[in-house]
């Protein structure tokens, strides 16, 4: 019986770090995506401006809104006030 609970556990803690490294994966994609267009609209001084607080933010929905921020923004300052609003 002992082994039957080690085995749900291990398995269990298995599937755990399976979705961690998951949500990390999709963190750091959402983050670079964000980056790239913000350097592509803005410039590299903008995009470099802001990589720190960027890969700050842990919660990939917000990086997904600021991603799409980025693409429809018609200026940097829109785009910062934005991000930092």
């Amino acid at each position: 019986m002992d082994l039957m609970r080690e085995s749900s556990f291990a398995q269990y803690l298995t599937q755990q770090a399976r979705e961690e490294g998951i949500e990390q994966g999709e963190r750091k994609h959402a983050i670079e995506a964000l980056l790239e267009v913000v350097e592509l609209r803005f410039g590299a001084d903008a995009a470099e401006s802001l990589a720190a607080p960027i890969r700050a933010i842990d919660e990939v929905p917000r990086l997904n809104q600021l991603h799409r921020t980025a693409i429809q923004a018609s200026s940097f300052e829109e785009f910062r006030t934005v991000f930092f609003g």
